[in-house]
């Protein structure tokens, strides 16, 4: 008796191992997206890779609509459910980014208003003239500066302009992070608070009847050091939470709409943020063109709810990594 023969095993084709391989980064993508996704929910922005990760929530999520679409054409219905929560989760988290304007109140039109000039200028930039001009282009009546040094301090001093501002709150010298305030307003209550070494400014200004209390925020990078921005950031956020009446925070935060600090801490507290207020939400102003990562938002300026926006544009910032941010505001009653 002979022995049937036995089948060979066929070959695995070229398109089941790209199809199988597809299947698996697919699902791998899903999973790690979903989870960071769950962290903003049990974990948000607990430690640095977190807040770096949720800093860019714009960007990260983008994999999972590539996968959603291709699970489709693949009718691979379980992943494209999965899928689905991913990217519908995505799109609650990015939608007030891309509102459209808030309506503006009728009293805001008849309210004194103010214009506030806000930029990381970098410490060590050395096209210090660009910035020196589009201040003057600028005509705000407040100026938030940060990474101000000496040296900037002596080229804003031979600008044409820098008389026009008599009323200046600078960090001293000697100090690792200085930043300055610059008004054409008095500046009353001035104050200037230090957490590891980093300067919050705060003054308030009158237009007309109308008082506002604006802060110069600058934290650390959470990049470099996670537990000392962390700690400023607690530090800003309860000297915020200590004042009474108009409110106007504005300056690099390094941390972007989409971390714990502003889109929970300072929104508790009654800030929104101009961008969003007035439909532009998606405006980037970090890196500048100075490096490939993608380009976010950690310029900020939040508003209490009796300073309303009227305007918000990004500037050109010459020579630093950040994009001014100009802004009019109105302060109803």
């Amino acid at each position: 008796m002979t022995a049937a023969p036995v089948d060979a095993p066929r070959p695995l084709s070229v398109r089941r191992v790209v199809g199988t391989c597809a299947l698996v980064v697919g699902w791998t993508i899903t999973l790690a997206l979903g989870a960071l996704m769950m962290t903003r929910v049990v974990a948000f922005d607990r430690g640095r890779i977190l807040v770096i990760a949720n800093s860019m929530t714009y960007w990260v999520y983008l994999p999972a609509y590539v996968v959603l679409a291709v699970a489709i054409a693949a009718r691979r219905y379980v992943l494209v459910s999965c899928a689905a929560i991913v990217v519908l989760a995505h799109v609650f988290v990015v939608w007030p980014s891309l509102r459209a304007p808030a309506p503006i109140p009728a009293a805001a039109y008849q309210s004194p208003r103010l214009r506030l000039f806000s930029a990381n200028v970098l410490f060590n930039n050395l096209q210090h003239q660009g910035i020196v001009d589009e201040i003057a282009r600028a005509d705000a009546d407040v100026i938030l500066l940060q990474e101000f040094t000496t040296t900037w301090q002596e080229s804003l001093e031979r600008a044409p302009w820098w008389d026009d501002y008599p009323y200046r709150l600078i960090s001293p010298t000697g100090t690792t992070t200085r930043s300055a305030m610059l008004s054409r307003l008095p500046l009353e209550d001035i104050a200037i608070e230090y957490t590891e070494e980093s300067p919050l400014l705060a003054a308030t200004v009158r237009v007309d009847d109308r008082s506002v209390r604006l802060f110069d925020v600058h934290p650390a990078a959470p990049v470099a050091d996670y537990p000392r921005w962390h700690s400023q950031a607690t530090a800003i956020t309860d000297t915020i939470s200590r004042t009474r009446g108009r409110i106007v925070a504005a300056g690099d935060f390094n941390a972007t709409q989409f971390n714990a600090w502003i889109d929970d801490d300072l929104e508790a507290l009654g800030l929104r943020s101009a961008h969003e207020l007035v439909g532009r939400g998606a405006a980037t102003t970090w890196p500048n063109g100075r490096q490939s990562v993608p380009p976010i938002r950690i310029d900020h300026v939040l508003v209490s709810e009796s300073v309303v926006p009227l305007r918000v544009r990004e500037g050109i910032g010459a020579g630093s990594d950040h994009r001014p941010v100009i802004v009019d505001v109105a302060l109803v009653p």
